[in-house]
């Protein structure tokens, strides 16, 4: 795993190293208890007690902090079998980056040590160098230890999402999916019409993503218009029950609204107006529909 940004909090270190450290003392003073009392009896027990917790306060930052190099040391193959992608603590945003160790980060850290410390703490009673209470610990580290395995998957989740968001998709050449253009009509002399310029299979979408909605527009509107507007919507537009289908704006026209008229298409229209091919065709065939299928206009070309 990466280092974090900035250094961890010295809470992360400190607390769990106190608890190891007070575990430990608690079962060396709980076989030693004379040591203990003679503590409390001596004259000087106020100075001999602020200079022990200054020790055991110091100690204990030692301990944590080897806990946290532990921790870290065991999170090498955690991360080769769970990978987290940690490089975004190096390279996003400074508030994404705080979001992810304000909220998760630093406590992530702490249930870590926190499982370090206590593992350390069964060995030790395993070995018969402490006299603790096994189960009181166990419980204990398997609750920090599921705490943990919850941050680390709300960790991935936030530095994945970001990943999402911020990706550029993978970039295609123009032509990608491009199966027609415009050329001269092979059916209507003088005229426009798409033609294959690569084979199609039979089946195949032919004008993805023509991913514009349509807007359904009422004839008695359009006849309102001046004639060269009703024109184009006549040669351009789907009529459907009183209503003329085109896009959003006529400026965007694709070679789908081009297709010629014909009894004997090639491209057949599907209920929501894509246009997939019939047969195969092949380069340089000119494609077309039946407008009758779709239309109530027969001098509507497409959809």
């Amino acid at each position: 795993m990466n280092p974090s940004v900035k250094p961890q909090p010295l809470i992360a270190e400190i607390l769990p190293g106190l608890v190891t450290l007070g575990a430990v003392l608690f079962s060396y003073f709980s076989t030693h208890r004379q040591q203990l009392d003679a503590l409390a009896q001596s004259p000087n027990a106020a100075a001999l007690l602020a200079g022990l917790s200054i020790s055991v306060l110091f100690a204990a930052w030692i301990i944590g902090t080897f806990l946290d190099a532990l921790r870290n040391v065991c999170e090498w193959p955690l991360d080769w079998l769970f990978r987290i992608d940690w490089s975004f603590l190096q390279r996003a945003p400074a508030d994404e980056v705080r979001k992810l160790e304000e909220s998760f980060l630093a406590y992530y850290f702490v249930d870590g040590n926190y499982v370090a410390g206590l593992a350390i703490l069964l060995v030790l009673k395993a070995s018969g160098l402490l006299q603790l209470p096994t189960w009181p610990i166990l419980i204990v580290l398997l609750v920090f230890l599921a705490d943990a395995v919850l941050l680390r998957l709300e960790i991935k989740k936030l530095i994945d999402d970001y990943n999402k968001r911020s990706s550029s998709p993978p970039f295609r050449l123009p032509h990608v999916g491009v199966y027609t253009r415009l050329g001269l009509s092979q059916i209507d002399q003088g005229g426009v019409g798409v033609i294959a310029i690569q084979p199609i299979k039979k089946g195949t979408y032919i004008f993805e993503p023509d991913d514009d909605e349509m807007v359904w527009v009422a004839v008695g509107a359009v006849e309102s218009l001046p004639e060269p507007l009703q024109r184009l919507y006549r040669d351009f537009a789907v009529l459907r029950d009183g209503r003329y289908g085109c896009p959003s704006s006529f400026n965007r026209l694709t070679p789908a609204w081009y297709l010629n008229n014909s009894k004997n298409p090639n491209v057949a229209c599907a209920a929501d107006y894509r246009f997939y091919a019939l047969r195969d065709i092949e380069v340089g065939e000119e494609l077309t529909a039946d407008y009758d299928a779709y239309s109530e206009n027969p001098e509507s070309p497409k959809t």
